[in-house]
């Protein structure tokens, strides 16, 4: 087979090492190359002893896309997160199933190790260090890469699965006509404008609903705000849809957020009162109320302008309305931004636009795309991991199907 036949798959996180299994299954013969520019696969991923992370959901697949419009419905619907969990269980790779209907991989070194040996069993010829330096078109069709200590390769056929940071995967789409936009973080942690408040309260960590001022989004999810900043999947689910704006206006952003949505503003308002009522001469702050701790509870207390060694009968009505308001209804203000630890995804930034159905290039036959390059975004907690998935299954099939 000549060695223009190959495909070669550049990139060795999640996209690219599915999109190689995919082509590979479609081959009759030639060869499918994946080429990586660390040491091992899976550079991005967390070493074995960090927390587990949900790659997929069993949930409704339809509706996680918040960037990418029908074309990221069209992928979802094409290689759904219900299919993907039946794919990798059938694997045998180390994943393992939780009662929410999520897939976890606790061990991502193993996962890498055994994913090697699944490519292999397949025929996939893998190389590490190979960072990519170069592409070319032939004349006649094909390709020419370059890594940037001058090792050459040649394919009919390129899939770029590098991620969606700013790399040489993406200039090297720029050079071969693609549209690409300058590619963002998916999910951020806003730091406020100022960290007293946080220095404070201490750590809190609860379930919040979030209201942006500036687009009217909101989002419900779980927060923690801290002398970090605010964080989470609650903070992530919004960011995924105001974070163009919120580029926009430099990461100035004001919050409105209801510390307990479970709880209406009247509900909080007759325990209160109740409180006031009842309470004789106990002091307000001595036992802090709706999930919070002494400090917390303090330091709303503090905010609504109530001395917390003030009795219960002793607070006015217009403070403890002051108090309700904050409780449902904290206005926070934040300026700049910094990524999460457990949630590092990115939007790409190569236009569905110049795409085909099959993830190819409208403008570069032979040049095909998946994974976090692609100008995709979908909600965290497995929607995002999906739209991964879903192109690698894509452009996988037609990739390995379209040389023979």
């Amino acid at each position: 087979m000549p060695e223009f036949e190959n495909i070669l798959v550049i990139g060795g996180g999640l996209a690219g090492l599915s999109a190689a299994y995919w082509a590979a299954g479609q081959r009759q013969e030639g060869n499918v190359i994946l080429l990586e520019k660390s040491s091992s696969l899976l550079p991005a991923f967390p070493p074995a002893h960090s927390r587990d992370i949900p790659v997929t959901s069993m949930g409704q697949e339809g509706m996680g896309c918040v960037r990418g419009g029908a074309a990221g419905d069209r992928l979802l619907s094409a290689w759904p997160g219900t299919t993907v969990c039946e794919w990798l269980l059938s694997t045998g790779l180390p994943v393992k199933s939780t009662d929410d209907g999520k897939l976890l991989i606790p061990d991502w070194p193993a996962f890498g190790t055994a994913f090697l040996a699944l490519l292999q069993s397949r025929g996939v010829e893998v190389m590490t260090e190979y960072p990519l330096e170069t592409i070319s078109r032939r004349p006649g069709g094909g390709f020419r890469i370059w890594s940037r200590e001058g090792i050459q390769l040649s394919g009919k056929s390129i899939l770029l699965a590098t991620g969606g940071e700013q790399n040489h995967g993406m200039k090297m789409a720029r050079e071969l006509g693609a549209e690409a936009s300058a590619s963002q973080p998916a999910f951020i942690r806003l730091r406020l404008a100022s960290p007293k408040l946080a220095e404070r309260m201490g750590v809190l960590q609860r379930t919040v609903h979030l209201h942006c001022e500036k687009t009217g989004l909101e989002a419900t999810g779980e927060v923690m705000l801290s002398s970090r900043g605010l964080e989470g999947p609650g903070l992530s689910a919004l960011s995924a849809q105001a974070g163009d704006v919120w580029k926009q206006l430099g990461w100035n952003v004001r919050l409105r957020i209801d510390w307990n949505p479970h709880l209406s503003g009247s509900t909080i308002r007759s325990e209160l009162q109740s409180r006031s009522q009842s309470g004789g001469r106990r002091q307000i702050g001595t036992t802090p109320l709706f999930d919070l701790n002494s400090k917390q509870w303090a330091t709303f207390l503090s905010l609504a302008r109530i001395d917390p060694e003030d009795p219960w009968p002793r607070i006015k009505a217009r403070r403890l309305q002051g108090l309700v308001q904050l409780l449902k209804g904290h206005l926070l203000f934040f300026k700049g931004m910094g990524l999460p630890a457990g949630e590092r995804a990115w939007a790409g930034g190569v236009n569905l636009d110049g795409l085909d159905a099959q993830c190819q290039s409208m403008v570069c036959p032979g040049l095909y795309f998946a994974g976090e390059i692609i100008d995709l975004l979908g909600y965290p907690g497995g929607p995002h991991a999906n739209l991964a998935w879903a192109s690698a299954h894509v452009a996988g099939n037609a990739i390995g199907a379209s040389v023979d």
